[in-house]
């Protein structure tokens, strides 16, 4: 039944992104194949993999490029030592450095951002990329295996 419920919340984040990002679903054709003039960037940050597994659905979906957000240090493997350390790095305002690069940024139309909420608040790495890449005029889509926003 768990798993089941799972799988429901992500299929209904999917369809959610994909009908709400119209002008990414105008670049896909019906066999799902990614078409010249827009181009797609697919970035997630995911601690349990439910983040990732939306990014590949949606990617599978709509194509362009998919990336994963790692740290330069990443974060430790326990819940605990991890909740502590991101709620030091918000009250601090650190911006944790990103070993991901993305040197072609400029070249999207279109960006699909996923990430999980850690402590009501946007991951200290999403605000880090945020820092780091300038994103106007980008078409914006923001999903998680819970929501999906534009």
């Amino acid at each position: 039944m768990k798993g089941n419920l799972k799988y429901s919340v992500l299929a209904v984040a999917i369809f959610l992104c994909l009908t709400s990002c119209t002008k990414a679903q105008e670049t896909v054709t019906q066999n799902n194949e990614s078409v010249g003039a827009k181009k797609i960037l697919i970035v997630y940050l995911s601690r349990t993999r439910n983040t990732k597994a939306v990014a590949e659905m949606i990617h599978q979906h709509v194509g362009g490029d998919l990336v994963a957000l790692e740290l330069q240090n990443p974060y430790p493997e326990n819940y605990q030592q991890i909740v502590a350390q991101v709620a030091k790095e918000n009250e601090t305002g650190f911006l944790p450095p990103l070993k991901t690069k993305i040197d072609s940024i400029a070249t999207y139309d279109v960006i699909y951002l996923g990430f999980p909420t850690w402590g009501m608040q946007l991951p200290p790495p999403i605000k880090s990329f945020f820092k780091e890449y300038d994103l106007s005029g980008k078409q914006l889509c923001h999903l998680t295996p819970t929501r999906v926003t534009v």
